[in-house]
Protein backbone atom coordinates (compact mmCIF):
# COMPACT_ATOMS: atom_id res chain seq x y z
CA UNK A 1 0.00 0.00 0.00
CA UNK A 2 0.92 3.26 -0.40
CA UNK A 3 -0.36 6.83 1.14
CA UNK A 4 -1.25 10.18 -1.16
CA UNK A 5 0.53 13.04 0.88
CA UNK A 6 -1.71 15.52 0.17
CA UNK A 7 1.00 18.10 2.24
CA UNK A 8 4.32 16.79 0.88
CA UNK A 9 7.26 15.30 2.52
CA UNK A 10 8.42 17.06 5.93
CA UNK A 11 11.63 16.93 6.53
CA UNK A 12 13.50 18.85 9.78
CA UNK A 13 16.62 20.11 10.21
CA UNK A 14 18.06 20.52 13.89
CA UNK A 15 21.29 21.02 15.41
CA UNK A 16 20.97 19.27 18.47
CA UNK A 17 23.70 20.74 20.63
CA UNK A 18 23.43 17.21 22.42
CA UNK A 19 21.28 15.01 21.64
CA UNK A 20 20.89 12.30 24.64
CA UNK A 21 19.52 14.91 27.10
CA UNK A 22 17.13 15.86 24.62
CA UNK A 23 15.54 12.53 23.58
CA UNK A 24 12.13 12.34 25.25
CA UNK A 25 11.67 15.89 24.23
CA UNK A 26 12.49 15.32 20.97
CA UNK A 27 9.78 11.89 21.28
CA UNK A 28 7.48 14.19 22.08
CA UNK A 29 8.03 16.56 18.94
CA UNK A 30 8.20 13.53 16.92
CA UNK A 31 4.18 12.97 17.78
CA UNK A 32 3.11 16.35 17.71
CA UNK A 33 4.47 17.18 13.97
CA UNK A 34 4.92 13.74 12.47
CA UNK A 35 7.76 14.48 10.05
CA UNK A 36 8.57 12.03 7.94
CA UNK A 37 12.53 12.29 8.34
CA UNK A 38 14.56 14.27 10.85
CA UNK A 39 18.18 15.53 9.95
CA UNK A 40 20.04 16.23 13.36
CA UNK A 41 24.14 17.60 13.51
CA UNK A 42 26.09 18.10 16.44
CA UNK A 43 24.70 14.53 18.32
CA UNK A 44 27.16 14.88 20.23
CA UNK A 45 26.79 10.75 20.46
CA UNK A 46 29.65 8.22 20.76
CA UNK A 47 29.80 4.85 19.20
CA UNK A 48 28.95 3.01 22.60
CA UNK A 49 26.19 5.37 23.27
CA UNK A 50 22.68 3.68 22.34
CA UNK A 51 19.54 5.80 21.44
CA UNK A 52 16.59 4.75 19.83
CA UNK A 53 13.24 6.78 18.66
CA UNK A 54 9.60 5.04 18.73
CA UNK A 55 8.63 4.68 14.80
CA UNK A 56 11.60 5.86 13.49
CA UNK A 57 14.62 4.12 12.29
CA UNK A 58 17.94 6.05 13.41
CA UNK A 59 21.39 6.31 11.47
CA UNK A 60 24.12 7.92 12.59
CA UNK A 61 27.81 8.92 12.38
CA UNK A 62 29.18 10.09 15.66
CA UNK A 63 32.74 11.93 15.36
CA UNK A 64 34.89 8.90 16.44
CA UNK A 65 37.55 11.69 18.15
CA UNK A 66 36.98 15.08 20.28
CA UNK A 67 34.64 16.62 21.54
CA UNK A 68 30.91 17.47 19.65
CA UNK A 69 30.11 16.99 16.42
CA UNK A 70 27.84 14.04 14.93
CA UNK A 71 25.73 13.78 12.24
CA UNK A 72 22.28 11.43 12.49
CA UNK A 73 18.99 10.87 10.33
CA UNK A 74 15.65 9.44 11.67
CA UNK A 75 13.12 8.08 9.04
CA UNK A 76 9.88 7.31 9.85
CA UNK A 77 9.70 3.67 9.92
CA UNK A 78 6.48 3.48 7.84
CA UNK A 79 8.43 4.65 4.71
CA UNK A 80 10.78 2.16 2.81
CA UNK A 81 14.54 3.73 2.70
CA UNK A 82 18.21 2.74 2.64
CA UNK A 83 20.84 4.00 4.24
CA UNK A 84 23.75 4.70 1.84
CA UNK A 85 27.28 5.16 2.43
CA UNK A 86 28.80 8.24 3.52
CA UNK A 87 31.15 9.75 1.17
CA UNK A 88 34.75 10.33 1.86
CA UNK A 89 35.08 14.21 3.01
CA UNK A 90 38.09 16.43 4.20
CA UNK A 91 36.06 18.76 6.82
CA UNK A 92 32.39 18.09 6.66
CA UNK A 93 30.43 15.59 8.49
CA UNK A 94 27.46 13.80 7.10
CA UNK A 95 25.00 11.01 7.01
CA UNK A 96 22.87 10.24 3.83
CA UNK A 97 19.78 8.28 3.71
CA UNK A 98 17.73 7.37 0.08
CA UNK A 99 13.93 7.15 0.57
CA UNK A 100 11.74 5.96 -2.08
CA UNK A 101 8.77 8.00 -3.01
CA UNK A 102 6.57 7.32 -6.15
CA UNK A 103 8.35 9.63 -8.27
CA UNK A 104 11.53 7.49 -7.71
CA UNK A 105 14.25 7.77 -5.41
CA UNK A 106 14.91 11.37 -3.48
CA UNK A 107 18.54 11.67 -1.20
CA UNK A 108 18.70 13.51 1.97
CA UNK A 109 21.89 14.23 3.58
CA UNK A 110 22.49 15.66 6.94
CA UNK A 111 25.35 18.02 6.71
CA UNK A 112 27.58 19.67 9.90
CA UNK A 113 29.78 22.21 8.40
CA UNK A 114 32.43 22.98 11.69
CA UNK A 115 33.32 26.21 12.35
CA UNK A 116 35.98 28.30 10.83
CA UNK A 117 36.27 25.63 7.82
CA UNK A 118 38.09 27.42 5.08
CA UNK A 119 36.70 27.56 1.58
CA UNK A 120 38.39 24.37 -0.31
CA UNK A 121 37.01 22.00 2.25
CA UNK A 122 34.19 23.57 2.24
CA UNK A 123 33.72 23.59 -1.67
CA UNK A 124 35.46 20.05 -2.61
CA UNK A 125 32.89 18.40 0.49
CA UNK A 126 29.67 19.83 -0.85
CA UNK A 127 30.61 19.01 -4.21
CA UNK A 128 31.28 15.41 -3.05
CA UNK A 129 28.09 15.28 -1.81
CA UNK A 130 25.94 16.63 -5.07
CA UNK A 131 28.00 14.62 -6.92
CA UNK A 132 27.50 11.11 -4.86
CA UNK A 133 23.63 10.76 -6.86
CA UNK A 134 22.14 10.99 -9.52
CA UNK A 135 19.19 11.15 -7.99
CA UNK A 136 17.23 14.39 -6.63
CA UNK A 137 18.64 15.50 -3.65
CA UNK A 138 18.62 17.53 -0.16
CA UNK A 139 20.99 18.70 1.97
CA UNK A 140 20.58 20.48 5.18
CA UNK A 141 22.17 21.17 8.44
CA UNK A 142 24.01 23.43 9.91
CA UNK A 143 26.27 25.22 7.82
CA UNK A 144 27.69 27.65 9.71
CA UNK A 145 28.19 29.82 6.68
CA UNK A 146 27.13 33.71 6.25
CA UNK A 147 26.53 35.52 3.37
CA UNK A 148 25.15 39.52 3.57
CA UNK A 149 24.09 38.87 0.18
CA UNK A 150 22.33 35.46 -0.31
CA UNK A 151 20.67 35.41 2.87
CA UNK A 152 19.96 36.68 6.43
CA UNK A 153 23.96 37.40 7.50
CA UNK A 154 25.43 40.32 8.38
CA UNK A 155 28.77 39.42 7.25
CA UNK A 156 30.27 36.82 4.40
CA UNK A 157 32.67 33.95 5.72
CA UNK A 158 34.86 31.53 3.46
CA UNK A 159 31.92 28.87 3.58
CA UNK A 160 29.33 31.34 2.35
CA UNK A 161 31.81 32.22 -0.31
CA UNK A 162 32.22 28.47 -0.93
CA UNK A 163 28.19 28.67 -1.34
CA UNK A 164 28.06 31.34 -3.43
CA UNK A 165 30.65 29.67 -6.01
CA UNK A 166 28.21 26.41 -6.38
CA UNK A 167 25.57 28.18 -6.73
CA UNK A 168 27.49 29.86 -10.16
CA UNK A 169 28.99 26.09 -11.22
CA UNK A 170 25.72 23.48 -10.65
CA UNK A 171 22.39 23.36 -10.82
CA UNK A 172 21.40 23.70 -7.56
CA UNK A 173 19.09 25.69 -5.42
CA UNK A 174 19.61 27.68 -1.94
CA UNK A 175 16.32 26.92 0.28
CA UNK A 176 16.81 29.50 3.40
CA UNK A 177 14.16 30.48 6.31
CA UNK A 178 12.59 33.99 6.54
CA UNK A 179 13.68 34.12 10.23
CA UNK A 180 17.23 33.53 12.07
CA UNK A 181 18.20 30.03 13.16
CA UNK A 182 20.64 30.34 15.41
CA UNK A 183 20.58 32.20 18.65
CA UNK A 184 24.29 32.49 20.47
CA UNK A 185 25.04 33.70 24.00
CA UNK A 186 24.01 36.61 25.45
CA UNK A 187 24.74 39.65 23.55
CA UNK A 188 25.20 37.39 19.94
CA UNK A 189 22.54 38.70 17.34
CA UNK A 190 20.65 35.69 16.19
CA UNK A 191 21.70 34.76 12.68
CA UNK A 192 20.79 31.93 9.84
CA UNK A 193 23.34 29.52 9.35
CA UNK A 194 20.54 26.28 8.65
CA UNK A 195 19.66 25.78 5.83
CA UNK A 196 19.40 23.41 2.91
CA UNK A 197 20.59 23.03 -0.96
CA UNK A 198 18.72 20.94 -3.28
CA UNK A 199 19.53 19.43 -6.66
CA UNK A 200 16.77 18.49 -9.63
CA UNK A 201 14.00 18.41 -7.31
CA UNK A 202 11.19 19.34 -9.01
CA UNK A 203 8.82 19.72 -5.97
CA UNK A 204 8.46 23.46 -4.35
CA UNK A 205 9.95 23.11 -1.07
CA UNK A 206 8.93 25.62 1.57
CA UNK A 207 11.27 26.81 4.57
CA UNK A 208 9.84 27.63 8.12
CA UNK A 209 11.54 28.21 11.24
CA UNK A 210 9.28 26.29 14.71
CA UNK A 211 9.99 27.63 17.82
CA UNK A 212 10.40 24.41 19.54
CA UNK A 213 13.22 22.04 21.23
CA UNK A 214 15.86 23.24 23.35
CA UNK A 215 18.81 24.26 21.78
CA UNK A 216 20.31 27.52 20.40
CA UNK A 217 19.80 26.22 17.22
CA UNK A 218 15.62 26.30 16.00
CA UNK A 219 14.74 23.24 13.44
CA UNK A 220 13.71 24.14 10.26
CA UNK A 221 10.82 22.80 8.25
CA UNK A 222 11.23 22.11 4.80
CA UNK A 223 8.16 20.72 3.50
CA UNK A 224 8.42 19.38 -0.58
CA UNK A 225 5.17 20.11 -1.85
CA UNK A 226 3.87 17.24 -4.30
CA UNK A 227 0.99 15.35 -5.02
CA UNK A 228 2.89 11.87 -5.56
CA UNK A 229 3.24 9.27 -2.96
CA UNK A 230 5.49 7.92 -0.59
CA UNK A 231 5.49 3.93 0.14
CA UNK A 232 4.17 3.55 3.96
CA UNK A 233 4.53 -0.04 4.45
CA UNK A 234 4.83 -0.75 8.21
CA UNK A 235 7.30 -2.83 9.21
CA UNK A 236 10.58 -3.61 11.59
CA UNK A 237 13.85 -4.98 10.04
CA UNK A 238 15.27 -8.25 11.07
CA UNK A 239 18.64 -8.95 10.37
CA UNK A 240 19.50 -12.49 9.90
CA UNK A 241 23.30 -12.40 11.63
CA UNK A 242 24.44 -15.73 10.20
CA UNK A 243 24.31 -14.97 6.73
CA UNK A 244 25.40 -11.20 7.25
CA UNK A 245 28.91 -13.14 8.79
CA UNK A 246 28.71 -15.11 5.83
CA UNK A 247 28.55 -12.12 3.74
CA UNK A 248 31.58 -10.37 5.59
CA UNK A 249 33.53 -13.55 5.61
CA UNK A 250 32.84 -13.76 1.64
CA UNK A 251 33.54 -10.23 0.99
CA UNK A 252 35.83 -9.01 3.88
CA UNK A 253 36.55 -4.93 3.54
CA UNK A 254 40.22 -4.11 2.03
CA UNK A 255 41.79 -2.39 4.42
CA UNK A 256 44.63 -0.24 3.07
CA UNK A 257 47.76 -0.09 4.71
CA UNK A 258 47.42 2.74 7.83
CA UNK A 259 50.19 5.48 6.82
CA UNK A 260 48.71 8.87 7.73
CA UNK A 261 45.60 10.53 8.03
CA UNK A 262 44.66 9.73 4.53
CA UNK A 263 45.02 6.32 4.49
CA UNK A 264 43.01 5.49 7.86
CA UNK A 265 40.05 7.73 6.41
CA UNK A 266 40.12 5.12 3.68
CA UNK A 267 40.11 1.81 5.93
CA UNK A 268 37.11 3.91 7.75
CA UNK A 269 35.48 4.41 4.70
CA UNK A 270 35.81 1.19 3.01
CA UNK A 271 34.85 -0.85 6.57
CA UNK A 272 31.90 1.21 7.10
CA UNK A 273 31.09 0.53 3.36
CA UNK A 274 31.10 -3.00 3.55
CA UNK A 275 29.52 -3.28 7.28
CA UNK A 276 26.60 -1.58 5.62
CA UNK A 277 26.25 -3.25 2.28
CA UNK A 278 25.98 -6.85 4.36
CA UNK A 279 23.85 -5.15 6.84
CA UNK A 280 21.71 -4.71 3.58
CA UNK A 281 21.67 -7.82 2.20
CA UNK A 282 21.28 -9.78 5.26
CA UNK A 283 18.23 -7.67 6.54
CA UNK A 284 14.59 -8.33 5.99
CA UNK A 285 11.49 -6.45 6.79
CA UNK A 286 8.16 -7.83 8.90
CA UNK A 287 5.10 -5.88 9.49
CA UNK A 288 5.16 -3.86 13.19
CA UNK A 289 2.55 -1.94 14.87
CA UNK A 290 2.65 1.85 14.78
CA UNK A 291 0.93 2.61 17.74
CA UNK A 292 3.47 4.75 19.94
CA UNK A 293 3.16 4.55 23.75
CA UNK A 294 6.14 7.76 24.83
CA UNK A 295 4.36 10.57 25.21
CA UNK A 296 5.76 13.49 27.23
CA UNK A 297 3.85 13.96 30.64
CA UNK A 298 1.10 16.84 30.93
CA UNK A 299 3.63 18.90 33.14
CA UNK A 300 6.56 18.78 30.67
CA UNK A 301 4.17 19.55 27.87
CA UNK A 302 3.27 22.73 29.68
CA UNK A 303 6.61 23.55 30.36
CA UNK A 304 7.53 23.37 26.37
CA UNK A 305 5.10 25.73 25.51
CA UNK A 306 6.48 28.51 28.36
CA UNK A 307 9.90 27.99 26.90
CA UNK A 308 8.60 28.31 23.43
CA UNK A 309 6.38 31.60 23.98
CA UNK A 310 9.57 32.81 26.44
CA UNK A 311 11.95 31.58 22.87
CA UNK A 312 9.83 34.07 20.75
CA UNK A 313 9.68 36.90 22.94
CA UNK A 314 13.50 36.89 22.93
CA UNK A 315 13.68 36.40 19.32
CA UNK A 316 11.52 40.43 19.44
CA UNK A 317 13.20 41.84 22.31
CA UNK A 318 16.93 40.72 22.62
CA UNK A 319 16.33 40.71 26.83
CA UNK A 320 18.52 38.71 28.34
CA UNK A 321 16.25 38.21 31.51
CA UNK A 322 14.11 36.37 28.97
CA UNK A 323 17.10 34.48 27.61
CA UNK A 324 17.86 33.10 31.43
CA UNK A 325 14.31 32.18 31.88
CA UNK A 326 14.30 30.49 28.64
CA UNK A 327 17.70 28.48 30.07
CA UNK A 328 16.31 27.82 33.43
CA UNK A 329 12.98 26.19 31.91
CA UNK A 330 15.15 24.18 29.22
CA UNK A 331 17.21 23.07 32.49
CA UNK A 332 13.72 21.74 33.83
CA UNK A 333 12.32 19.69 30.90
Amino acid sequence: MSKILAQGILVVSWNANSLNPKKFELIDFLNDNSPDVVLIQETFLRPYTSIKFPNFKVYRNDRPNGHGGGTAVLVKGTHNHTLLPTPLLRACEATVVQLETSDGPLVLASIYVPNKTCFEDTKQDLEVLLKSSKHPLLIAGDFNSHHRHLWSSRTTNASGKAIADLLGSYPIQLHTPANPTYFGPNGTLPTTIDFGISKNIAAQVDVAVHDELSSDHSPVFFTLIQTKSVSTHKFRKVTKWAKFQKILQKNPPKLPKIVDAESLDKAVHNFTSAITLALDQSTTSIQIDSKNPFIAPPHIKALIRERNRLKRQFRALLDPEIKRRVNSITGEI
